[in-house]
């Protein structure tokens, strides 16, 4: 059985994280997108809210796979998290080759730290190559229309913690 672990903060998801969730489904037996807790970004949305974004984003979109998700919070060493939650890969997205030199690294840190614990590297689909939640957050700031790149209801929980 290949139990996944999909990882990030989601702050907010967007649709390339779904479409790495989707094509994950493919060869995953179970899937852990596992919410975490990032030091060194500033969070727009609480770990509460994330979730309950996450969590609706993912039963919108794969409510018939719904079954094969788990959708998790966490905040220690990933692949600490990895063991307890028995993963047998990590499932990463890349849009750039400068995702690709950060991510190799990390793949290699996670395989020192946890020998069981294998990286899986999924190119971004030309469609959401251009996505991230940074760009998501800073669009809405400034009052821009992001709903090119997440849920609409995701979209309006971003333009509402704008507004406060």
């Amino acid at each position: 059985m290949v139990t996944g672990l999909y990882a990030g903060s989601f702050d907010p998801i967007h649709y390339g994280h779904l479409d790495i969730i989707e094509r994950s489904l493919v060869f995953c037996d179970k899937l852990i997108v596992a919410i975490g807790t990032n030091s060194v970004k500033s969070s727009l949305f609480t770990t509460d809210e994330k979730n309950d974004l996450v969590k609706g984003a993912i039963f919108q979109k794969f409510y018939l796979h719904f079954d094969k998700i788990q959708i998790t919070t966490f905040d220690c060493l990933l692949a600490d998290y990895a063991r307890l939650v028995q993963a047998t890969v990590l499932i990463r997205g890349m849009r750039s080759v400068s995702d690709f030199e950060v991510e190799i690294n990390l793949a290699e840190v996670n395989k020192t730290l946890n020998k069981n614990l294998d990286t899986i590297f999924l190119p971004t689909n030309h469609n959401f190559g251009i996505v991230s939640s940074s760009m998501v957050k800073e669009i809405s700031r400034l009052g821009g229309n992001v709903n090119a790149f997440v849920p609409n209801f995701i979209a309006n929980a971003v333009a509402e913690k704008f507004k406060k």
